[in-house]
């Protein structure tokens, strides 16, 4: 099957030739690289065109109008010539057997969307993480991180699983057209939990999902890129809440889960403020760790009254230290996102 390499761009031109270079090391098996830049201003464009006069097979798409993220990704599976596509962010870069790994994980017909492992690295390239699920549920008691194939998950399972959390980093993922499209792409209410909102929309209506267990995408964290400036928004909890009582909805209609199991996936959010605080706190943000639990407080119904909440307030008089000290303990000896398999 072949495959178009999508790239949504709005002033990325700090990282956008490293996400080039990263397809051009693969060129010979990919049949096209589209940028789709939503009208950037800065020097995005003109990168791109002279990478364009080195390779006929890249391809510079601009917006009429500003479309925003969501809608920037939708259009790639609109444009995109290939059976399947992939969505490189602008800061990202892949490893340099992406493409011909990802493309076998479709050998199997069954399979509509496939995702890997990645490695996070900094502004200065620096790797910082090396995350590669181990998940013992899927298969058996062997660890998923030890296969070197990809495991292809029941669809009711990989969706319940999502009710815990989100585990499948977006751009690793290649999508098969036809599927997309017929999942109806992803959800423009959503500007922070959109991939999450597509992966059980998905998977909850039998579409299959493969995981190759191998870092292949290095995911950049920086001041400057959506995932750092959502984390300081409160909108990214109203989502989540949004979102999981819709999941939990389903669920529900599926029998996958009963009414007084709402309260443990809860938890899923009220953990994801909390430990947003905690990093707060660690590096001298007290305003912004105090902020979190006054939302918690206020906004969410029952976040008061759980118990590791309770605790936060005598957590702050420990200092950076000893508070960085417990996030490793807690990053250390968490349980498993897979509560539900």
């Amino acid at each position: 099957m072949k495959i178009s390499i999508c790239i949504p761009t709005f002033n990325g031109g700090k990282y956008i030739q490293q996400a080039l270079d990263s397809v051009m090391i693969q060129i010979e098996h990919v049949l096209e690289v589209i940028v789709l830049d939503d009208l950037s201003d800065d020097a995005t464009v003109s990168i791109v065109e002279s990478y364009q006069k080195r390779e006929s097979k890249i391809r510079l798409e601009r917006s009429n109008k500003r479309l925003g993220m969501v809608q920037n990704w939708n259009r790639c599976a609109k444009v995109a010539r290939g059976e399947l596509f992939s969505i490189l962010h602008q800061d990202d870069r892949y490893l340099e057997d992406y493409v011909v790994s990802m493309k076998k994980c479709f050998n199997d017909p069954v399979i509509d969307f496939a995702y890997c492992d990645v490695r996070t690295i900094n502004n200065s390239d620096e790797i910082i993480k090396d995350e590669k699920f181990s998940i013992k549920q899927a298969v058996g008691n062997q660890r998923l991180s030890s296969c070197s194939e990809p495991y292809v998950w029941d669809a009711s399972t990989f969706a319940k699983n999502l009710l815990n959390g989100c585990f499948v980093n977006c751009p690793t993922v290649v999508f098969k057209k036809k599927s997309f499209s017929a999942v109806g792409g992803f959800d423009a209410r959503f500007e922070m939990v959109q991939d999450w909102e597509f992966w059980f929309r998905a998977s909850s209506n039998g579409y299959k999902f493969a995981h190759l267990p191998k870092p292949l995408y290095d995911y950049r964290v920086h001041q400057e890129n959506a995932t750092s400036r959502y984390k300081k928004s409160f909108k990214k909890y109203e989502e989540r809440e949004a979102l999981l009582s819709e999941m939990f909805a389903v669920a529900k209609s599926n029998q996958w889960v009963e009414s007084k199991d709402w309260n443990k996936v809860r938890k899923t959010l009220f953990n994801v403020l909390l430990w947003d605080a905690l990093e707060d706190l660690v590096v001298g943000r007290r305003r912004g760790f105090l902020e979190k639990l006054d939302y918690g407080d206020s906004c969410l119904d029952g976040f008061s009254s759980y118990p590791p909440r309770r605790i936060f307030p005598f957590i702050r008089i420990l200092g950076p230290k000893m508070s960085s000290i417990l996030m490793t303990l807690a990053r250390r000896f968490s349980k498993s996102i897979l509560k539900f398999a």
